[in-house]
């Protein structure tokens, strides 16, 4: 705020803030400062709509969503869920359901324009909760494992990515951040190399330059 914010934003960009917990940073946000506070998640784990509505409850300013031909899983929740959730609550939209309805059958066809380039998942892959995944990462390591001739191993790249994670310091995964961590475990997948091996060794290893980068304190 001293320094001329506007806005205070909280960006999930792994998609996996939960209802209890954004009622809380949401409530205390709005409670120690005098901005709006908007929120921005994916619904990759499939529950982010319950997540917008508890930060609706704590009093959050604005969210993000998507047209629901265009919603789900790497996308933002669906954009007509929300609406007809909030309807008779003190916090309506006051945007008609029927308008957000008259807008899917044209994003319905621009998606299926689209199908080759969309996310390889028709539906919330529930790993991610455990996991950890980022939900703009997954759908690029799912085609980054494809094209190194790893998609047969895609599940082992999840736990090997949670390990990643945790040797790396559990970063906050933005971009670039995320592509460290999963250049990391798809290396060691490739390479057959077990985590505990790694860890105590990591000498005996070639590292991804991405990895290097990092560590020499290259990303921003």
């Amino acid at each position: 705020m001293e320094a001329g914010a506007h806005i205070l934003a909280v960006k999930d960009m792994a998609g996996l803030l939960r209802p209890a917990s954004v009622f809380v940073l949401v409530d205390a946000l709005r409670k120690r400062f005098d901005l709006p506070v908007h929120l921005h998640t994916h619904d990759t784990t499939g529950g982010q709509t319950a997540t917008l509505l508890a930060a609706a409850e704590a009093g959050v300013d604005a969210v993000d969503v998507a047209n629901s031909a265009m919603a789900g899983t790497t996308s933002q929740p669906p954009m007509s869920a929300l609406i007809a959730a909030m309807e008779y609550t003190a916090r309506q939209t006051e945007i008609p359901l029927e308008a957000a309805l008259d807008l899917e059958p044209y994003w319905e066809a621009v998606r299926s324009c689209t199908a080759r380039s969309s996310p390889a998942f028709r539906a919330p892959p529930g790993a991610c909760t455990a996991t950890r995944f980022p939900a703009v990462r997954l759908s690029n390591l799912r085609q980054q494992a494809i094209s190194l001739g790893l998609a047969d191993k895609f599940e082992q790249i999840e736990d090997m990515y949670a390990a990643a994670d945790r040797m790396l310091g559990r970063l906050v995964k933005v971009t670039p951040s995320s592509k460290v961590v999963g250049d990391l475990a798809l290396n060691l997948v490739a390479g057959g190399v077990d985590p505990g091996e790694f860890e105590r060794n990591p000498q005996d290893q070639d590292l991804p330059d991405s990895v290097i980068g990092f560590l020499q304190g290259e990303p921003g």
